[in-house]
């Protein structure tokens, strides 16, 4: 590697001095040329090269002014942060309260009620269904195969047919078992 450089020495011929002098270094690798601008300050801290400064110095005997502590680094947000914080695991909580309340009224005796469950489950699962958490390909498809018979279970809890219910709701926890904790949304 062969390195050239313009003499730093070389006196200034410009009537006012610029702030930095510009020493331009050129590097000559494997046949390439490749140009670097060094910056040295004209005080002379690069070359020894001393001149006069354009403005006299002052004192002071104000303390200089405190450095601010630097920004903390903001969070990453994530996928599925973004998901957790949104409508999709709002959906998601809708439908878990509708199983919920289905299942209460149901237990009770209280048919009417868990009808009108029934079909509001069938529609928070639709909703939840078109805003599936991030997860991959196969994590999304069991999502979207556990709100399908949700809805059905939901559907056939609307029609009075708890029983068919009871099955649709079990085929529908096959496939949102998350003993992985991967839909889960820390609050």
């Amino acid at each position: 590697m062969t390195t050239a450089t313009l003499d730093p020495q070389a006196p200034d011929t410009q009537p006012d001095p610029p702030k930095h002098r510009v020493r331009r270094v050129l590097l000559i690798t494997g046949g390439a040329l490749t140009a670097v601008i060094a910056v040295a300050s004209i005080a002379g801290a690069a070359s020894g090269h001393k001149t006069a400064s354009p403005r006299p110095a002052t004192s002071s005997s104000a303390p200089a002014a405190a450095i601010p502590a630097a920004a903390p680094a903001a969070p990453v947000v994530t996928a599925m942060d973004t998901w957790c914080a949104g409508d999709g695991y709002t959906a998601l909580q809708a439908v878990e309260a509708d199983a919920s309340a289905l299942s209460t009224d149901a237990s009770a005796g209280d048919a009417a009620s868990a009808e009108a469950d029934g079909a509001q489950m069938a529609a928070d699962a639709e909703t939840a269904s078109v805003n599936p958490p991030p997860v991959g390909s196969t994590r999304k498809l069991d999502y979207g195969l556990a709100m399908a018979w949700t809805m059905a279970s939901g559907n056939e809890a609307a029609n009075g047919d708890f029983t068919s219910a009871a099955t649709a709701i079990e085929k529908a926890t096959v496939y949102i078992n998350d003993d992985a904790g991967i839909l889960s949304c820390s609050s």
